[in-house]
């Protein structure tokens, strides 16, 4: 029985050429989409750093020790606290305030904005409020 030259022929040719590659890319929130919200919509960029904030408590309460694997070892040892994005904030700070920080610390250091917005975040507040 043969088939009809459409399902032959025409149709992997289609599938070929209709097959696309997505770009995926490797963080949802880089510091030059954060800055960009800085300009044009803060309240976004106070609601996803609560959500930074927030997922940096929920961690270090769930988890407040890294562990690393000595060479040749199956043993399990602590290396010390995870970092908190927001360890060293000083109480009574308002997320306005944390916000203006994190604006302007993408602001003055341009070369970084490339990277993942969380670690700016950190970067930003560790900068401003470091730990003591």
């Amino acid at each position: 029985m043969k088939r009809p030259a459409v399902l032959r022929f025409v149709l992997p040719l289609l599938a070929l050429f209709s097959s696309t590659t997505a770009h995926a890319d490797p963080a949802f929130m880089t510091g030059n989409k954060l800055f960009e919200y800085c300009q044009t919509n803060r309240l976004f960029v106070v609601g996803y750093m609560m959500g930074v904030v927030d997922k940096g408590l929920y961690d270090s309460s769930a988890a407040d020790y890294g562990l690393t694997r000595e060479p040749d070892s199956r043993e399990l040892k602590v290396i010390g606290t995870f970092v908190r994005t927001n360890r060293c904030v000083p109480d009574g700070a308002t997320s306005g305030q944390m916000v203006d920080v994190i604006c302007k610390w993408l602001n003055e250091h341009p070369a970084d904005r490339h990277k993942y917005g969380p670690t700016l975040i950190n970067n930003a507040f560790a900068e401003v409020w470091p730990c003591e």
